[in-house]
């Protein structure tokens, strides 16, 4: 009955403490992820019309409310394309990547919207 408690228990525990290091990488993975989407859909319209939503969501801190790792975020944007790429460090480095498209509205028009007009004229 000892060896057999020797062995088991240092396995239970081992488990344990995996899955407790995973569920904590997991929930931070989830900060991260929520405090880059919100960032990206809370842009002012000054940085947006400026083209400068880059220089916005640089200056925001990312990573303040993490329990037990660390994070490094960086935002880029191009082509009207805002992208995350954020780093969590717990025990190993973790990825945390998000995007979002802004102001591509009228690049969005289907041929119809813009031709809605024209196919009534040609019908008369």
């Amino acid at each position: 009955m000892t060896i057999e408690a020797s062995v088991i228990v240092p396995v239970i525990l081992m488990a344990v403490f995996i899955s407790l290091a995973g569920l904590i990488v997991i929930y931070e993975k989830s900060i991260i992820y929520a405090e880059e989407t919100e960032a990206l859909f809370t842009i002012p319209e000054v940085y947006i019309s400026n083209k400068k939503p880059e220089d916005y969501l640089n200056s925001l801190q990312y990573g303040t409310t993490l329990g037990y790792g660390q994070c490094k975020v960086q935002a880029d944007y191009a082509g009207h394309k805002a992208r995350f790429d954020g780093t969590l460090e717990y025990m190993e480095s973790f990825e945390v990547a998000s995007e979002r498209e802004i102001d591509v509205r009228v690049d969005r028009l289907r041929r119809w919207q813009l031709y809605d007009n024209l196919s009534e004229k040609s019908g008369e």
